[in-house]
């Protein structure tokens, strides 16, 4: 029998790559920053939870809507995380984390898009 963990991960037709700074320790013992994909392949969904506000300016374009990401409770995701996401119809678009709310069952994440147009 299915756990609620495995139940609503059967909801998830979407994938993600999960991006961010990490530390390394140079051969000469220095440390510096690296940003690269740290997880991939994540099964994962995301919703929008009402329609956005179109802007428009002289100089440029904007939208603003509420999108919650929806992952197992496992997954390591912090706030600032480049989230590279994979629809389930193979639209790629990046996302930017916010603060993770972890529950037993899943986990929720507000995010939103890394785009100007």
């Amino acid at each position: 029998m299915m756990d609620e963990i495995e139940i609503l991960a059967e909801t998830y037709h979407d994938k993600m790559d999960i991006s961010r700074h990490t530390t390394i320790k140079k051969p000469n013992g220095a440390t510096s920053s690296k940003f690269g994909v740290v997880y991939a392949d994540i099964p994962c969904a995301i919703s929008r939870a009402q329609n956005g506000a179109i802007y428009e300016e002289a100089t440029s374009n904007s939208t603003s809507y509420n999108m919650t990401l929806f992952a197992r409770p496992d997954v390591d995701i912090v706030i600032g995380d480049t989230l590279t996401i994979t629809r389930f119809n193979s639209k790629v678009s990046e996302f930017i984390a916010g603060e993770p709310m972890y529950y037993e069952s899943h986990i929720e994440v507000p995010i939103a898009r890394k785009v100007v147009a």
